[in-house]
């Protein structure tokens, strides 16, 4: 859908003004399409997933160590 919606904003563009090869996207186009992107994970928050995870598996290594220990 999203990618449908990019490529007939591309053919109105043409139609529209086709004189002016611009590949940028227009500030109505990027703000219409981001609301649609939902479930789009970035690299940054892939990345701090990742680090809570090892955080919580190192949290419960100590915690058998200790439970270990005692």
């Amino acid at each position: 859908m999203y990618l449908d919606n990019v490529r007939r904003f591309k053919e109105t563009q043409v139609k529209l003004q086709p004189t002016k090869p611009d590949n940028r996207p227009s500030p109505l186009l990027v703000d219409l399409l981001a609301k649609e992107r939902v479930d789009v994970q970035t690299e940054s928050t892939k990345f701090a997933e990742r680090m809570a995870r090892e955080r919580e598996q190192r949290e419960q290594e100590q915690q058998q160590q200790i439970a270990a220990g005692a």
